[in-house]
């Protein structure tokens, strides 16, 4: 199946309803039609509009015509907000065969095959199917009263089954403006700016980011959309510019846990997946770890940690208590003190030069208490990432207030770190709710392995 927007009208004059256009459409599609205040409205009597189950007489209409082939089966699908296939709350609906008539457009009651109808009592989902028995023409008319605004989703296909999970392509020289609606469709822009839109609060949805990027609404309505080319996703609250992340699955795992490990060290908490995965995505397309850094540390929440103005003395002691869990030992803080005073290394980049110095080799003139303290101080850094990268990319959770809860309970022991794993679960299972409680999850897929589950396989 594929989507498109509504193709190019034609227009006829002689319709018994009083219309002037009609849609031409082909089997195997789903068609987009929405209902504003642009679109012109008819007078229907009263019998009509009770009938189709509208509250109103004044209506708004949409026609299609789709040519079929005698004795073959059609399968039918119009949907509602409800079901994922638009926005409209309220719509009613007439599908009528033309008697095998061979005509382009006429649409006269009186020559009609009536197939199905809202006949009384609008629906959110319609499925059927259908044999052209006798009728070159399906006639699908779509209405809403005058006060019911929105979009649907028209659907035909040769059988039910097909009528989800479709492919979905746009054009290779336009802006494309996509959505799939239900089942688990695959869509792809091709080129230019292209946006798909998803009827929900972007809370509702999981979005996985690597080799292939799916958007998953945990509703269930909207199902699971693998994407290509894509750059905006719309949801019904806001935009998320998926273009800013979609290429943190270039980085390695050893490039993440580092990156992982510095977003950790800046701010002393869990990272939160989207300010995570945006700035790794930044230094996946060429931003240094020094130019981060430096937006890291103007930022008011590591300027509320690691003050600039504070003497260069307190500062070291911060970040030694924050970066590795312990006060520095005298030697340590005399060099970065000289080195903060003297300006060889600024206060934006001292954080970084910290993490660079635990992971260095150790000279050749170190003493075994030195060797000690620096393993210890790798120990601790490499639990702290498998917390961090479990709340946020794992998870993909992004509650600040959370990360720090969860980051707070690890004090470098064992037993600490999963009682942070523990705490993060605890939070997944509200983040992931789909009653519109829970969170936009951001999730990183192939990139890095799960640590909590690497350390189970090998306990």
């Amino acid at each position: 199946m594929t989507v498109t927007p509504l193709p190019s009208i034609v227009g006829d004059r002689n319709f018994a309803l009083g219309l002037d256009t009609v849609f031409i459409i082909e089997p195997t599609r789903t068609y987009v039609g929405a209902f504003d205040d642009r679109q012109g409205t008819r007078d229907a009597p009263a019998s009509e509009s009770t009938d189709l189950g509208l509250a109103g007489t004044e209506i708004r209409s949409d026609i299609f015509r789709v040519q079929v082939t005698e004795g073959q089966t059609y399968a039918i699908e119009i949907a509602g907000a409800a079901q994922g296939g638009g926005t409209l709350d309220d719509f009613a609906f007439q599908i009528a065969g033309d008697n095998g008539a061979a005509r382009l457009f006429s649409l006269r009651e009186d020559d009609w095959t009536t197939l199905a109808s809202s006949a009384g009592g609008t629906t959110d989902l319609f499925r059927a199917e259908f044999t052209a028995d006798n009728h070159a023409n399906l006639f699908v008319i779509v209405s809403a009263d005058a006060a019911d605004m929105g979009s649907y989703s028209l659907s035909i296909a040769p059988t039910l089954e097909a009528l989800t999970n479709e492919q979905i392509t746009g054009l290779s020289f336009a802006d494309d403006d996509l959505a799939g609606y239900r089942g688990d469709d695959a869509i792809d822009g091709r080129d230019g700016t292209d946006t798909v839109t998803y009827l929900k609060n972007d809370e509702r949805y999981t979005l996985q980011l690597g080799e292939t990027i799916r958007v998953t609404d945990r509703t269930g309505a909207e199902g699971t959309d693998t994407l290509a080319n894509i750059e905006v996703l719309q949801f019904a609250d806001a935009p998320f510019e998926l273009f800013r992340f979609d290429d943190v699955a270039d980085l390695s795992a050893d490039q993440f846990s580092s990156f992982t490990e510095m977003y950790i060290a800046y701010f002393n908490r869990a990272p939160d997946a989207a300010g995570l995965m945006f700035w790794a995505n930044a230094f996946a397309t060429g931003t240094s770890l020094e130019q981060i850094a430096v937006f890291f540390a103007d930022s008011p929440e590591a300027q509320a940690l690691y003050p600039t103005d504070a003497p260069a003395g307190a500062f070291v002691e911060a970040i030694y208590l924050n970066v590795l869990g312990r006060a520095s030992d005298p030697a340590g803080a005399a060099f970065w003190t000289s080195v903060l005073d003297n300006g060889s290394v600024s206060r934006a980049e001292f954080v970084l030069q910290v993490l660079r110095g635990a992971r260095a080799d150790a000279p050749a003139d170190a003493t075994p208490d030195f060797i000690t303290q620096q393993r210890a101080d790798v120990a601790y850094l490499d639990s702290k990432i498998d917390v961090g990268i479990y709340f946020s990319a794992i998870l993909g959770m992004s509650d600040v207030d959370n990360a720090k809860d969860v980051m707070a309970l690890y004090d470098g022991s064992a037993d600490s770190a999963q009682a942070a794993k523990m705490a993060a679960d605890e939070d997944f299972t509200a983040a992931s709710a789909a009653d519109g409680s829970g969170e936009f999850l951001i999730q990183l897929v192939g990139v890095v392995d799960d640590p909590f589950a690497a350390m189970q396989d090998g306990a």
